[in-house]
């Protein structure tokens, strides 16, 4: 996450169920000792201190703009 603020985090886990013994009662759909594992968690994170300073890519894109189009235009002149 990049983020210069504050943010929530949640989410859930889980195992998966094993399936049920086999045994004459057959129509048991639930086992305590199999359906008991779950996990929910929830994380607040809260930065300390001043917010950094962002960079600013503006010229460094230009900068990419430019090469780019002085590119095309040297295939151009080796295409003629």
């Amino acid at each position: 996450m990049n983020s210069n603020g504050a943010y929530l985090d949640m989410g859930a886990a889980g195992s998966a169920a094993s399936p049920l013994p086999e045994d004459d009662n057959a129509l048991r759909f639930y086992s305590p000792e199999r359906d008991q594992r779950a996990l929910v968690y929830v994380r607040v994170t809260i930065p300390l201190g001043e917010k950094p300073a962002r960079l600013d890519c503006t010229r460094l894109y230009e900068m990419e703009l430019a090469r780019l189009r002085e590119e095309i235009e040297l295939l151009k002149m080796a295409a003629e």
